[in-house]
């Protein structure tokens, strides 16, 4: 049987359990937000691509001149 002070902790205990899940949500929001709006730009993308070995710098450089002629 439960008094009435194992009630109050578990009451308390709830309480901060929302508070860090509602916290965990709003933080995950935020920063899926903050990666959303994030600009990146093609000449980032060309470099990301070199540097992961899908292009080689001959095609990295024809692309590259390929953007800057817009």
């Amino acid at each position: 049987m439960m008094n009435a002070n194992t009630y109050g902790i578990n009451l308390w205990v709830g309480w901060l359990a929302m508070a860090i899940g509602i916290a965990v949500v709003i933080y995950l929001v935020s920063r899926a937000e903050r990666d959303y709006t994030q600009k990146v730009s093609a000449e980032d993308i060309l470099k990301k691509r070199l540097a992961r070995g899908e292009i080689n710098k001959d095609e990295y450089r024809a692309l590259k001149n390929m953007l800057t002629q817009n």
